[in-house]
This record gives C-alpha cells, sequence and structure tokens, in this order.
C-alpha cells in the first residue's frame, strides 16, 4: 500500500469488508472479525512500532517482512505459517531463503512437517466451517454420475489435469453430469461442464450438495479446504495425492487417493465410485463423519498453545 491505512471506527471496517465482499463475490458475513481491531502499516512507516507477536501468514513474500520487523522488536516472538510448498522456480532462491529465518514454523500438514523436520515446526490442523457446510440432499438420494470439480486458473490446481481426466471419464461414460465452479473463463470451459463462475458461499453448499463425486485436481494443496468442505456435504471425494489431503483423506476409506498428473487416474476413480453405489455412499458417509473433527475451535486452541501461551510463559520467564 502507498502509505498506513488505520480503521478508526466500525464503519470504515465494515465499509472494507464489504469491498471486498463484492469484488470476489463472497456471501460470508465475516462476523468472527467483529472483535478484533484491523490495521494495515506499510514498510516505510513501520519503524516505531512495537509489536510481541509477528506472524507471516500470507506465503514466503510475508516471511521477509516479518524478518525484517522482527529485527526492529528485539523481544518479540516471530511465527511462519507455511500452507503448502511453493517452491517456484522463478521464486526459488529468495523462497529457500525465508526458510532460514529466525522464525518458528507452523505448518498444516504431515508432508510439510517431515520436510521442515530440522527446523523443528509446529503443526496446527486447518478447520472447515460445518456450520455454512453441511448435509442438506440425503447421500443416498444423490445420483452416483453427478461429479463436481474446481477449476481454479493457478499452476498449482492443474484444472488441465481435470479437464483431461473429465474428457476421458465422458468418453467412457457419456452420461455423467459434470459440474465445475472457479475463477477460469467461461470460453475455456468445455460445453459438457455446467460451470459456475466464482459462486458465492450459498451456491457452493448448493453445488457441493447436488455432487455425489467431489474431484480434486491439484499439483499441490496446503490443505484443500474445497475438498474438506465437498465431504462435509456428503460428497465422496477422489483426491490427487498432492498434500493436504492426506491429513483427512485416508484411501479407500473415506475417500479415494490417487497420483498428481495423472488424468488416466483420476477418471478410474471417478468411473469406480460412478459403477458401484454402494461404496461411494460408504465412502461418503465415512468422510463426513471424519471431517467433523475439523472445528475452529480445534485450529483456535491450537494455534493459542503455539503462539499466545509460549509468548506468555516468555514473558514470565
Amino acid at each position: 500500500m502507498a502509505g498506513r491505512l488505520v480503521f478508526r471506527n466500525n464503519y470504515f471496517y465494515k465499509s472494507f469488508l464489504w469491498l471486498i465482499k463484492k469484488i470476489g463475490n463472497i456471501d460470508y458475513d465475516y462476523s468472527i472479525l467483529k472483535d478484533v481491531r484491523v490495521r494495515f502499516v506499510d514498510s516505510r512507516t513501520i519503524d516505531g512500532e512495537n509489536f510481541d507477536i509477528i506472524i507471516a501468514a500470507g506465503g514466503y513474500l510475508t516471511a521477509i517482512y516479518a524478518d525484517k520487523y522482527l529485527k526492529m522488536n528485539r523481544n518479540a516472538k516471530g511465527y511462519y505459517i507455511i500452507f503448502h510448498s511453493e517452491d517456484n522456480p522463478a521464486y526459488i532462491k529468495d523462497i529457500n531463503r525465508t526458510y532460514s529465518y529466525p522464525l518458528q514454523k507452523i505448518v498444516i500438514n504431515k508432508v510439510e512437517e517431515a520436510r521442515f523436520k530440522k527446523y523443528r515446526p509446529k503443526f496446527m490442523p486447518c478447520y472447515v466451517d460445518l456450520g455454512s457446510y453441511h448435509i442438506i440432499e440425503a447421500i443416498e438420494d444423490r445420483s452416483p454420475k453427478t461429479i463436481l470439480v474446481p477449476l481454479i486458473n493457478r499452476k498449482n490446481k492443474d484444472a488441465q489435469n481435470a479437464l483431461a481426466a473429465i474428457k476421458l471419464a465422458l468418453k467412457e461414460q457419456p452420461d455423467l453430469e459434470i459440474y465445475g465452479f472457479g475463477d477460469m473463463p467461461v470460453d475455456e470451459i468445455p460445453r459438457s461442464i455446467k460451470y459456475q463462475y466464482l459462486p458465492t458461499g450459498h451456491e457452493l453448499l448448493q453445488l457441493y450438495n447436488k455432487a455425489a463425486i467431489f474431484v480434486l485436481p491439484s499439483e499441490i494443496e496446503g490443505f484443500s479446504i474445497p475438498t474438506a468442505e465437498a465431504m462435509a456435504c456428503g460428497a465422496a471425494v477422489v483426491a490427487t495425492d498432492c498434500g493436504g489431503p492426506r491429513e483427512f483423506v485416508e484411501h479407500n476409506v473415506n475417500g479415494l487417493i490417487v497420483p498428481v498428473k495423472d488424468p488416466e487416474a483420476i477418471k478410474d476413480g471417478i468411473l469406480k465410485l460412478v459403477t458401484d453405489n454402494k461404496l461411494r455412499v460408504k465412502l461418503a458417509r465415512k468422510g463426513n463423519r471424519s471431517i467433523q473433527a475439523y472445528t475452529l475451535d480445534n485450529m483456535y486452541n491450537r494455534f493459542k498453545d503455539i503462539i499466545i501461551t509460549k509468548q506468555h510463559a516468555n514473558r514470565k520467564a
């Protein structure tokens, strides 16, 4: 930002949230933030600010600034939430440099926990908004031929993998009913897919509940909230082995895990559930039960244990 923006009263804060929601077609009310004081600061105006806790929570670029602020606040404690393997070849040197910063690493999946083992990372689970995403259409009443797939216009989301898999599946079973959602331009979506561009939360709830099967095609995921939301809504999932889904999807127990960048494997997973409705219902029910553990309270308690409790202990010492 060009300077410092401070929300001095509720009016400006609500106006800001309204703008964000309007631009992004978001219908979430953000009431969870009603008691949070929000302020944006620019790196040129940060001098003289005093912080107790500094958290990098927006990718490797935020870690660069967090490290800078930490040097200005010697008594502060710094944290770096690593959501996934964001090792883009274009930025590899900068990313690797941030991993060596004196910031306590926090990871959200076991793949990253193993990767950063030498840094002794703290593990924090993510959560699913179970109040917004839940079953409204009985699992057993859904047509097993109804498929839902996210089509997100980012390399790690691998929408082309999904499109290739859908094309293969339709060749073998032309009567599949394919739904998609995301931010890909509408004119890039095949006519065989009923596509919703940037759906609201309520619209997503309807899509998840229409789907018998949800397909995650990603190459890399930190957690994969859409997959977890789909499970909360009763869809059986076919997810690529892209990191995050391993936290809550166990192959052949509450979902199917297939290799990344393998449209044939995704197609096989889809058709396996389409042709075996008993298996589809079993995985969907188990998936729905298991995802109930991923609550905001559990995430908050772990976050508090990592950050607030430790900070309090440091002060007492």
